[in-house]
């Protein structure tokens, strides 16, 4: 982000996952940036109303509040005085019509994680320096899965941890630690036929597994959150939590086998 000068824009970050929160606070903090964050829609509109931003990223599925509504109160609140530069950063899968919500809702841009940072900052700085905006088609990428040799993809995890093996292990460490109890929710949801619930947190796990570089993890949580949140029979809902926890405990038994081969191997994974 060269010529940008960082310490000038101050951005509202929107998510209600608090892990996300420490990673992308973690990302906006080394590249110079102020920030504030925002844990649901609602948090975010009063925020905007109450002190000047220069860029909103806008998580989409957040209780209370969901990113769109949020998004079309702040243009509501705007009437037309004024335009905070809204851009959403999700773990959706986009295609024409999901890219067109967003920009129905009133956001200036989209971003599907897991992002490229080099990217993410392009799409900033093309936004708070009000520059031509870069296409949709360059700014929105796809989860793609991993080729089934590793269950972590570090070269693209580690620059969104500044490149710090010992900062991202600690995330990582935080996240192991949370997948057993998301295992036992999994399956109360679907014992209780909630699968509105399902897929929100099969969504949320399918992020984060992302931005951690856990792609067949976040590929699994994938499945399970497009079938839930898509009506599938019981039967198919439960052989994609099947999938998933079996992905779980697979990540469970070997991901820290995998940092320590990265680690001795001085950072070169083939």
């Amino acid at each position: 982000m060269a010529a940008l000068e960082k310490n000038k824009y101050k951005l509202l970050l929107v998510d209600d996952d608090y892990l996300n929160q420490r990673m992308m606070a973690l990302l906006l903090s080394n590249e110079g940036f102020s920030f504030d964050i925002a844990s649901n829609g609602i948090e975010a509109v009063k925020a905007v109303q109450s002190q000047h931003f220069d860029l909103v990223l806008m998580d989409l599925q957040m209780p209370i509040l969901d990113g769109y509504e949020a998004t079309r109160r702040i243009r509501a609140w705007e009437a037309g005085n004024g335009h905070v530069p809204v851009v959403a950063l999700t773990a959706m899968l986009f295609d024409k019509d999901d890219i067109q919500l967003c920009f129905d809702a009133g956001m200036d841009d989209c971003i599907t994680k897991p992002f490229n940072t080099m990217e993410l900052f392009q799409v900033i700085r093309s936004h708070v320096k009000k520059a031509e905006k870069p296409t949709v088609a360059k700014n929105v990428q796809r989860i793609k899965s991993d080729d089934g040799n590793s269950l972590i993809d570090f070269q693209a995890a580690l620059p969104r941890f500044g490149n710090d093996i010992q900062t991202y292990q600690e995330f990582l460490d935080e996240f192991i630690q949370t997948l057993p109890e998301k295992m036992k929710q999994f399956r109360v949801m679907l014992d209780s036929g909630d699968y509105q619930s399902l897929s929100a947190n099969a969504h949320n796990l399918k992020g984060v597994s992302a931005s951690l570089g856990a792609m067949q993890l976040s590929v699994s949580a994938s499945k399970l959150d497009q079938q839930s949140r898509n009506g599938e029979s019981s039967l198919e809902i439960e052989n994609a939590l099947d999938e998933c926890d079996k992905m779980i405990f697979e990540f469970l038994e070997n991901a820290m086998k995998e940092i320590s081969i990265y680690t001795n191997c001085k950072g070169k994974i083939e």
